[in-house]
């Protein structure tokens, strides 16, 4: 029998919370004897990246393992209703006749590694290398994709990447126009908090990270396009910006899921650009991340741990905003 988790654009995560994922079942089905691959075609993020293996399957069969928690009524912690559901499907995928052929279908971000200091103990997580090896074979980025960023970077070996993840509220098209319209209790929400960022003192993180970490070229990432045109603004060299076409990957990140008041697209060109920042990621000399969250910026931690780049991850309140 076969687990297959699928990104899809119901998808509640981002990428790095789907690698997260990944990395947790990966380690389950090999615990219980269970075939498992991953898979990107029904999100269009699958235009760029794809799986070593290819599967048939209806997107209408997927079970949505966060969904499944959330409706639970008890008084248990969300991570653990999410774990034992989790292992029920895998206990019952090893009961499941031997001639069925149909794959199981989730799409789920669990791994429960927080804590009172969650970016530390992400940070000193440990992916076992056969889990490494697996998720390379499966995000396979596209030739055209590969392309552009050997143009990107021009034979420059020595560049690295700064990624600033500044909150959902500036990666959400049109959230403040329909944002009366979504529930209080979502609005309130950790994820969707309102911040005041201040560009200067961002600008002069990615200065010093040029100078401490003896970079000829700094790869500019972020959720938040005004920053970068902030960025851009400056003439400087050094600073390569892609795309100013930043997008949350999922149409209904997080809460906003469960409420019908907010939902956005994701273009063909937002999937490009999203493949090719990942591509930058994995090919860079290191990686450096500054987070608003506890937990810092998945997207650039779970590839730059898969494909050993070497990673500075910090929480911007501890630099400035606390």
């Amino acid at each position: 029998m076969k687990i297959i988790n699928t990104y899809h654009t119901n998808f509640g995560g981002g990428i790095g919370d789907f690698l997260r994922g990944s990395v947790h079942l990966h380690s389950l089905c090999k615990k219980y004897d269970i075939n498992f691959s991953i898979d990107w075609k029904y999100h269009t993020i699958g235009k760029y990246i794809s799986s070593s293996e290819q599967s048939s399957y209806n997107m209408d069969y997927i079970l949505d393992v966060e969904k499944l928690a959330f409706k639970q009524k008890n008084n248990r912690p969300f991570n653990n209703r999410l774990k034992s559901i989790i292992n029920l499907i895998a206990e019952k995928t090893t009961q499941t006749k031997p001639d069925n052929k149909n794959p199981v279908l989730m799409s789920s971000y669990y791994l429960d590694i927080y804590g009172d200091n969650p970016l530390q103990k992400i940070l000193s997580y440990d992916i076992p290398d056969d889990t490494k090896n697996f998720l390379k074979n499966n995000l396979i980025v596209c030739e055209k994709i590969k392309t552009k960023h050997k143009k990107t970077i021009n034979k420059i070996q020595d560049y690295g990447t700064i990624h600033f993840r500044l909150g959902d509220r500036q990666t959400l098209p049109n959230f403040q126009k329909t944002s009366e319209k979504i529930p209080q209790n979502i609005l309130n929400n950790y994820n969707l908090r309102e911040i005041e960022h201040d560009f200067d003192f961002l600008y002069f993180l990615i200065e010093r990270n040029l100078e401490d970490n003896n970079l000829s070229k700094i790869i500019l990432l972020s959720d938040c396009n005004k920053f970068k045109k902030y960025v851009s603004q400056k003439n400087n060299s050094k600073i390569i910006i892609t795309h100013f076409d930043s997008v949350h990957s999922s149409c209904k990140p997080g809460l906003l899921k469960y409420t019908k008041a907010y939902s956005h697209s994701f273009s063909d060109n937002q999937a490009y650009c999203l493949a090719l920042d990942l591509e930058c990621l994995i090919n860079s000399k290191i990686n450096i991340s500054y987070s608003i969250y506890s937990w810092g910026s998945g997207f650039t931690i779970w590839p730059s741990k898969i494909f050993n780049v070497p990673l500075k991850a910090y929480r911007i309140e501890t630099y400035h905003y606390d």
